[in-house]
């Protein structure tokens, strides 16, 4: 009857991360067609500004589709938030693998890698921001790695496996020893059954302790990986407030607009500016003069 609630709550949890999925399904579609339809009337409205000669004058803050962009942002960053507060963190890296545009396609086993630099690419990233980036991706490597490395070690483990199969085994030998041992006799097999008997209250016993220890030892592994994965969740948010801050609203915008139907991943965007700094700079080396 215990069973009951639990299977419930399962299902309503379920439930509940289904209706986040669609939900920032909408808010990824909206905010991806506003940004698609207000950044280049952003553009056009610059460019007529600059040919009437009134560009030092006209704020870009002060044009209607900047700030329509600016408040598709804060949606997005609004909705990132929510689900951090919400403990929903695996919610995050389903939304970079699912198809914004049909739900019902597979996902991505992982980010496109290849698709990021691509991306990035067209943002219009200065070697600063690249730069600045790159750097802020080198600190987030380092803050992840023993998160994933202790994640990866929680998962490997299964705690009192190993020692119930060894008692167990142990005891049942020690059983049919004394069976063998004693069988030569009617006397003998009657010691023999009491003995198994004996054995196998203990059994019972020490199955019980076990199953608690076990129960026990998967309660702090499901507490250790909620903590873990919480910390994942906010080195991630850190640096998607570091990538973003380092961009102008116009290049997250083209960034977004270039990625859907999929959303870019926070990770693969660090991986993606490095790699483009590493080809930039096998470029620049291979000039001629450039030793020199």
């Amino acid at each position: 009857m215990a069973a009951a609630p639990d299977g419930r709550a399962s299902c309503v949890a379920d439930a509940y991360d289904g209706l986040l999925v669609e939900v920032c399904e909408v808010v990824c579609n909206e905010a991806v067609l506003e940004l698609s339809v207000d950044m280049p009337l952003h553009e056009a409205a610059l460019q007529q500004a600059a040919a009437a000669g009134g560009a030092a004058a006209w704020s870009p803050a002060d044009l209607e589709p900047w700030q329509n962009i600016r408040a598709a942002f804060d949606r997005i960053c609004n909705k990132l938030v929510s689900l951090c507060q919400a403990q929903r963190g695996s919610i995050l890296m389903l939304n970079t693998l699912v198809n914004h545009v049909d739900l019902s396609q597979p996902l991505l086993p992982e980010p496109n890698l290849e698709d990021h630099i691509r991306c990035v690419r067209q943002m219009g990233l200065s070697t600063k921001q690249k730069q600045q980036i790159a750097d802020g991706y080198a600190v987030f490597s380092q803050l992840l790695q023993p998160v994933l490395l202790g994640m990866r070690q929680l998962q490997l483990q299964q705690p009192g496996d190993s020692v119930e199969r060894s008692d167990s085994t142990h005891q049942s030998s020690n059983a049919a020893a004394a069976f063998g041992a004693n069988c030569s006799s009617a006397h003998s097999m009657a010691a023999a059954v009491a003995a198994c008997s004996s054995s196998s209250a203990l059994l019972s016993t020490e199955g019980c302790k076990m199953h608690r220890e076990v129960l026990h030892q998967q309660e702090q592994r499901a507490a250790q990986l909620k903590q873990l994965m919480q910390k994942d969740v906010l080195i991630k948010l850190a640096f998607v407030a570091h990538m973003m801050g380092r961009c102008t609203h116009t290049q997250l915008a083209r960034l977004y607009v270039l990625m859907y139907p999929r959303q870019p991943a926070i990770a693969a965007i660090g991986r993606a500016v490095k790699a483009i700094l590493k080809e930039d700079g096998a470029q620049l080396a291979g000039r001629p003069g450039a030793g020199q």
